[in-house]
């Protein structure tokens, strides 16, 4: 086929499809979503500095809002790291107690539970937030273990098993059986990322994940050791909240992100404050002791099964909208299908319903001193306010994802940008863009890699493209964002452009699609 016969294929290749015969389901679906999504294109998250949005705080109820806006205020830190520390504390708090259905009659569950990660730099007084907010877990278990021991005074300590909420540093295999202890429920909350040193082989070469897995959905598990008692969990329950240094994601082992660790976090990697006040406002004492109070009621009550939350019917019709443009965007749009981060795209919903749940709950124990009156009901207002802001947590985890990616494969994505930017073409094929790299790029695997990259930042999105003819084998085409000439790669707000000096080669009349 001749070349000006495949240029437009491939230059605006959903447009092709919509018109050439389907022949396919798969050609039918592409040309539903491409029309659902209408190709809009996300913000281009830059290699260095991203503008982000700031945690919103409109999400949460007015007293809990006034509360993190003090505490950033107070700390001078990014309001990020106070909304998403009050997030897991309120998870902590509120494990096993509740779970909540969006459909009255589905069998779609979800617990309340969160995995969060804030990422900050040393100095950037992560354990002042961390203290201020998790002191109220940190004095209901100080005062229970102290109960404990007046009750069993007299018993030596070896034997003595204190009731245990909250840990920091600890092992696999130590967790599971502080879980087994404690109701099958723990929260691992740490000012440090002590967790991401252990996966690097700090205790044991190979850490298990599986108690980490299975502990975000509650799924039973037993554990078989040589030497020791099997230990069986049926329904094990784990919050985890870190604060963990930029430089720690980088180089994680592969398995993380494999296995689906990595996308079961809510994460933020929020911008330093930049100048702060030297004397900035005092901590309200009072706000402090309402959120204690608060936390308290909720460490307090105790439950025989949990709750069940539900949506009311004009909360579930939004609901409904919101779930549906994203299973469009999740497997319609190339935005996560080639993506590191299409595991933490799957579980996105689900996410936004645990924060869901803690939202409402968070509302009614504003104005209530217990849990008994909880409207079992979400409303839409509370619904179409967390939708309203949910992109904040895409965007917080497509830069998340981009962290972990920065070492020698970030040099290797700005590289490959440049090529593609000195490429005059909307869309490039990427069997042409190999013939332009093969030269840096060892293999299809390191290119892929590669792209991968550009298209977690937003730089390119990659495409499926079926032949003209609708048969043969597909190819990939990659598109730029429309700004990509705008984006900063460098730093320095101009992309190292790279002439492609080899001559054009004439197209045979037959050509082989893709890679």
């Amino acid at each position: 086929m001749e070349r000006g016969r495949m240029e437009p294929t491939f230059r605006k290749p959903i447009r092709i499809w919509r018109h050439q015969p389907m022949t396919t389901k798969l050609n039918t679906l592409a040309v539903k979503i491409s029309e659902f999504l209408k190709e809009e294109w996300k913000d281009v998250v830059p290699f260095d500095s991203p503008n982000l949005e700031p945690f919103p705080a409109s999400i949460l109820p007015e007293r809990f809002r006034h509360l993190i806006e003090m505490v950033a205020d107070s700390t001078q830190t990014p309001i990020d790291a106070s909304g998403i520390t009050l997030l897991s504390v309120l998870s902590a708090a509120t494990a096993k107690k509740f779970v909540i259905k969006p459909f009255l009659n589905g069998a779609h569950t979800e617990k309340t539970n969160l995995y969060t990660l804030v990422s900050m730099r040393s100095g950037e007084r992560k354990s002042a937030v961390y203290n201020l907010l998790a002191e109220p877990l940190i004095k209901f278990q100080q005062d229970a273990q102290a109960e404990y021991r007046r009750k069993y005074e007299g018993v030596a300590e070896e034997q003595l098993k204190p009731p245990t909420y909250l840990t920091d540093d600890v092992t696999p295999e130590k967790l599971i059986g502080l879980m087994k202890d404690n109701n099958e429920q723990m929260a691992m909350l740490s000012s440090e990322g002590g967790l991401f040193d252990n996966f690097n082989g700090r205790y044991s070469n190979v850490p298990s994940l599986d108690i980490y897995l299975k502990s975000f959905t509650g799924d039973y598990m037993t554990v078989h050791r040589v030497g020791r008692p099997s230990e069986t969990l049926y329904e094990p329950i784990l919050t985890i909240g870190l604060f963990v240094q930029p430089g720690l994601l980088q180089g994680l082992p592969a398995r993380l992100l494999e296995r689906g660790f990595l996308g079961r976090f809510l994460y933020a990697a929020p911008q330093p404050v930049g100048i702060r006040k030297v004397v900035p406002a005092p901590i309200d004492r009072g706000q402090l002791e309402f959120y204690s109070r608060k936390i308290q009621i909720l460490m307090n009550h105790k439950v025989e099964a949990p709750s069940c939350l539900y949506l009311e019917e004009a909360a579930e019709k939004a609901w409904i909208a919101f779930a549906e443009k994203h299973e469009y965007r999740l497997n319609g749009s190339d935005e996560f299908t080639h993506h590191s981060m299409r595991s933490w795209a799957e579980r996105f919903p689900g996410q936004m319903l645990r924060v869901l749940s803690l939202l409402h709950i968070a509302e009614h124990l504003q104005t209530a001193d217990s849990l008994e009156q909880l409207p079992t009901e979400i409303s839409e207002e509370t619904v179409n306010r967390l939708i309203q802001h949910s992109e904040y947590f895409v965007n917080q985890a497509r830069t998340a994802f981009g962290v972990m990616k920065s070492d020698s494969r970030l040099d290797d994505a700005k590289y490959l940008l440049s090529i593609i930017v000195a490429d005059k073409e909307e869309v490039i094929k990427k069997q042409e863009l190999w013939k332009k790299t093969k030269g840096k790029f060892a293999n299809a695997y390191n290119l892929d890699s590669t792209l991968s990259v550009l298209a977690d930042h937003g730089y390119i999105r990659m495409i499926e493209a079926p032949s003209p003819s609708g048969l043969g084998r597909k190819g990939v085409v990659i598109e730029k964002h429309p700004d990509i000439t705008k984006a900063n790669i460098s730093g320095n707000d101009k992309f190292n452009e790279v002439k492609d000096t080899k001559p054009k080669r004439k197209c045979a009349t037959k050509t082989k699609e893709g890679v």
